[in-house]
């Protein structure tokens, strides 16, 4: 973290936190499910870094009117932000959390839940314990309760493995504030499988935020039918991400048809399956529509 970053002053004012990224400064996001990051992210919990915190930003408040704290908003504070890792606070009500959902979402990324809750956070634990590719729906891969009566006390800390680890709030005997610190790896972007609660089964995969402000992005300019944008399609036809590159194509059939099939004969031979199926199902099409 540079000297200009603006969380440096918050860090550097409040022990236990610096403490932590002192610590952290040579961690990769990898690296966070060790045992002895979770050791000193725990620590965090039993110093004085909640009277810290709220003096720090108090006296901020007070000392200018027109202090604006950084990362904040209705129900957290980013705390630290870097390239491996974030830092975040969170206190929500209980009556707030939806526990009567029938769906959950895997994480696409490893990510540490630190319980500042006095009388601790009831939750359940899945997980999925098969072999998968995140990137390819498999709707036979079902997933494993492991507890339905878990709680998380204060300062205990249970590591949440993407693709792996599947958390859910428990409904709560009382309304209560539920506070906990959590700790992001700041992995490659992924896709993440709905599934449902009832069946354990996966019923939906999605892709991320990233990805879908990418196609949609692409999708929203290609209306504009700009002839430069065919090159720039083609190109994305080469992006890593296989639903990026189907997007793309889709685009490019609407700007330029000939252009589009010519890129699907290609994608037939695509590494992803599915971008396989679908190119060869595409085309099947084409050939259809061509001999009517």
């Amino acid at each position: 973290m540079k000297d200009k970053d603006p969380f440096i002053d918050r860090v550097k004012s409040i022990k236990d936190l610096n403490a932590f990224y002192e610590f952290a400064q040579n961690i990769s996001a990898e690296n966070l499910r060790n045992q002895t990051v979770i050791n000193e992210f725990q620590k965090i919990a039993f110093g004085t870094f909640i009277t810290d915190l709220i003096c720090y930003e108090l006296n901020n408040i007070n000392q200018s009117g027109l202090y604006n704290p950084i990362g904040a908003n209705y129900t957290s504070i980013n705390l630290i932000n870097t390239k491996q890792y974030s830092v975040d606070l969170t206190v929500i009500d209980s009556k707030y959390i939806s526990t009567d959902n029938k769906f959950i979402a895997s994480f696409k990324q490893d990510y540490i839940i630190l319980s500042l809750t006095e009388d601790g956070i009831s939750y359940s634990l899945y997980q999925q314990k098969n072999d998968i590719d995140p990137s390819i729906m498999d709707k036979t891969k079902a997933l494993t309760l492991v507890n339905d009566k878990n709680s998380l006390s204060y300062g205990q800390c249970i590591l949440l493995k993407r693709h792996h680890d599947l958390f859910k709030y428990n409904k709560e005997t009382s309304f209560k504030k539920i506070i906990f610190l959590s700790l992001t790896a700041k992995q490659p972007t992924s896709f993440i499988w709905i599934y449902n609660l009832d069946t354990l089964l996966p019923e939906q995969i999605v892709a991320t935020i990233q990805d879908s402000r990418i196609e949609n992005i692409c999708i929203l300019l290609s209306n504009f039918q700009y002839p430069e944008s065919v090159t720039r399609m083609k190109e994305m036809l080469k992006h890593p991400k296989h639903n990026i590159r189907w997007t793309a194509l889709k685009t490019l059939m609407k700007l330029d048809y000939a252009e589009g099939c010519n890129a699907v004969n290609n994608m037939i031979h695509d590494v992803h399956p599915e971008i396989r199926r679908a190119a060869i199902k595409t085309k099947e099409l084409i050939e259809a529509q061509l001999t009517t």
